[in-house]
């Protein structure tokens, strides 16, 4: 124990205190959870645009991918993103992908720790309702660039509430830094616009608060920073079009908002939006924060984001992370254990028992990485032999190179990656693209709905590759017109007969594919 306390009063750093003990337990959390994930659907033409991009040296304004989208135009919001994706990728291979967001969400997490803290809110309570936001987000861990909006929004709320309830004098200087940010936020995740609508609410707050009550509320300097902010906007390759862009989810010509599940209302009959939306809304309800006396801001951040939780799955971790610190300050008003208080001096045993603490969480981390077979770190998910065509693909490509084809809509991005630039498919993840008719097109067909077959015909499709137990590859198998060509582990390929090629399906590379 001597070494022990000679060792702590030499160097500092040893001297790990509580507080900290508790948020990087909650950090540590996330990234095991961040190591569980598997690849989202999208992850792959993210992944494949990224590649495209550094090959090319070119942003492209309309769509290589598909064969489908015409002229439509490509506005690449997410370039950046996309780029550090294929640069990782490429260096570190997915294991590094996973470690990069994983790394970012836990630094979301720990700007939102701070943020209480700051906000004079207990070092526990701190980390349970950081722990709250880390449940509520779950759904949505993978890869994929939504991550740099959580990163950005945090920063942005350290920024912005401290100011608003004059922490540290609320000085202005601090303001520069959400336009700062959004120069970067508006490269790589087209949730910036979220970092707007946040400044211009507490702007609306602080101007109603001093209308009304005559609150001392300075609006001059916040007003420049949002419009710093508007204008930051406008420095993405796109210029105007591509800081409007976020703006085209609220018309009624983005397919995503009719036909993507992400993008409407949650579900209540699943118990997971029940538990991790309802359940926060009427927990701070219950705190009481009507009775504490915060102002209108608290209320604002509920209604807002609420609201758009309600409307749409894709916000729900908006709400997340931004109605904890509401709720955090209203039990600190409310309660008195809540408020920091005294921090407790810690002895040489409470640094020996966090840095124990610490060592354990890191082995266990470690076994995760290492022996896991759940780890991400420890499969491929390239390869996509759980759920994705992999075989199906391999004979697309060596069997019918060329053919156009119409695919399972959450292997559109899969198909990108492993069969462009020889072949491009029919739809994928990018549904604000493909546009509204086009997703009508395919549900008429994936649900066989009247005329469905005509849509193959007027499409020029010769080729399908759909789930092999899908009623469309039932009705495929008894069509006069079509030909069963591959049944996979998850997929079945077939072909228009008029289109099926003998000297292409005797080549040696279509035998092997074919496994003949």
């Amino acid at each position: 124990m001597n070494f022990w306390s000679n060792a702590v009063a030499r160097w500092p750093l040893l001297r790990l205190q509580t507080p900290h003990l508790a948020i990087i337990i909650v950090l540590c959390i996330n990234a095991l959870l961040y190591l569980a994930a598997r690849p989202d659907p999208d992850y792959y033409w993210h992944l494949r645009t990224g590649q495209y991009i550094l090959e090319t040296r070119t942003l492209p304004d309309r769509d290589p991918f598909s064969y489908t989208a015409g002229d439509r135009p490509w506005v690449l919001h997410e370039w950046l993103a996309q780029v550090v994706m294929a640069t990782v990728e490429g260096s570190f291979g997915y294991a590094g992908l996973v470690l990069l967001h994983g790394f970012l969400a836990s630094l979301a997490f720990l700007l939102e720790y701070l943020l209480l803290r700051r906000l004079a809110v207990h070092y526990l309570l701190s980390a349970v309702l950081t722990l709250v936001s880390v449940i509520i987000l779950l759904p949505f861990i993978s890869v994929r660039p939504l991550v740099y909006t959580w990163v950005f929004l945090t920063a942005h709320l350290l920024v912005l509430v401290p100011y608003h309830r004059g922490v540290d004098g609320g000085k202005t200087g601090q303001l520069w830094w959400p336009p700062l940010l959004m120069i970067l936020w508006a490269n790589l995740h087209g949730g910036f616009f979220i970092g707007i609508v946040l400044t211009a609410t507490l702007l609306a707050v602080r101007a109603v608060e001093r209308l009304i009550w005559g609150r001392p509320n300075a609006l001059v300097p916040l007003g420049a920073t949002l419009l710093a902010t508007v204008l930051a906007t406008l420095l993405n390759p796109a210029g105007l079009q591509g800081a409007l862009y976020p703006l085209t989810y609220l018309g009624g010509d983005n397919a995503s908002r009719e036909f993507i599940t992400e993008w409407q209302s949650p579900n209540f009959h699943m118990i997971v939006w029940t538990v991790l939306l309802v359940g926060p809304i009427l927990g701070g309800t219950a705190l009481g924060l009507a009775r504490a006396n915060l102002g209108l801001w608290p209320w604002a951040v509920f209604a807002l984001t609420a609201t758009m939780a309600l409307q749409s799955v894709r916000f729900i971790p908006i709400f997340g992370l931004m109605a904890i610190p509401a709720i955090a300050e209203a039990m600190r008003d409310r309660f008195a254990w809540a408020g920091a208080g005294t921090p407790r001096a810690e002895s040489e045993r409470g640094y020996l028992f966090n840095w124990t603490v610490v060592l354990v969480l890191g082995a266990l981390a470690m076994i995760v990485l290492v022996r896991l077979p759940l780890s991400s770190l420890n499969s491929d998910p390239l390869s996509g032999k759980s759920t994705y065509p992999e075989r199906g693909a391999g004979v697309i490509s060596a069997c019918y190179p060329g053919a156009r084809m119409y695919n399972f809509y959450g292997w559109g991005g899969y198909l990108i990656w492993r069969l462009y630039p020889e072949q491009r498919v029919f739809i994928d993840g990018r549904a604000d693209l493909h546009g509204a008719q086009m997703l009508t097109d395919y549900v008429t067909v994936a649900r066989l709905r009247p005329g469905w077959d005509a849509v193959l015909e007027g499409r020029g499709v010769d080729l399908v590759i759909f789930e092999k137990d899908a009623p469309l590859s039932v009705a495929l198998r008894f069509h006069p017109e079509w030909q069963e060509a591959f049944e996979g582990p998850v997929e079945a390929v077939f072909v228009r007969r008029s289109s099926v090629s003998p000297a292409a399906r005797e080549s040696e590379a279509c035998r092997s594919a074919l496994g003949q």
